[in-house]
């Protein structure tokens, strides 16, 4: 999902006209890649097996963003909103709202303590994620 949520992000950059928008959508799209990177170092730190990024995601193509949605039928479910810059916005913060919700719901199924902390620290970075996108809101509202 943190693939297709970067995949989402930089459709939103590549659709947008407001530079400071696409340049914020661009950033958050690094973004979920360095949480795919974190999600990839935990998984080895616990099976101390050392797959490829390739291997780990087992073929994934990451078209799903969070709530399981491709990537494709979300920009087509919601071609009409994302044709305003509010618009984009406001549909990118609800998606990170519905990341927020799992991570957190992930970390209190933890199983340890290592997990937890991976899981909460990637939560706190969604909570920054939603954070510069309220700030974006706000100043194009």
């Amino acid at each position: 999902m943190e693939e297709g949520l970067r995949s989402f992000y930089q459709a939103l950059a590549d659709h947008v006209r407001d530079d400071e928008t696409r340049q914020l959508f661009q950033r958050l799209s690094g973004f979920e890649e360095l949480h795919q990177e974190k999600l990839i170092s935990l998984y080895r730190s616990l099976t101390k097996e050392s797959p490829t990024r390739e291997k780990f995601e087992g073929g994934l193509d990451g078209e799903f963003a969070e709530g399981g949605v491709s990537v494709r039928e979300l920009l087509e479910r919601y071609a009409d909103r994302i044709e305003t810059t509010v618009g984009a916005l406001d549909l990118a913060l609800s998606i990170e709202a519905q990341a927020l919700d799992l991570y957190l719901r992930f970390a209190d199924k933890a199983v340890s303590d290592e997990i937890r902390r991976v899981v909460f620290g990637i939560a706190d970075e969604e909570k920054i994620h939603l954070r510069h996108l309220g700030k974006m809101l706000g100043r194009k509202i």
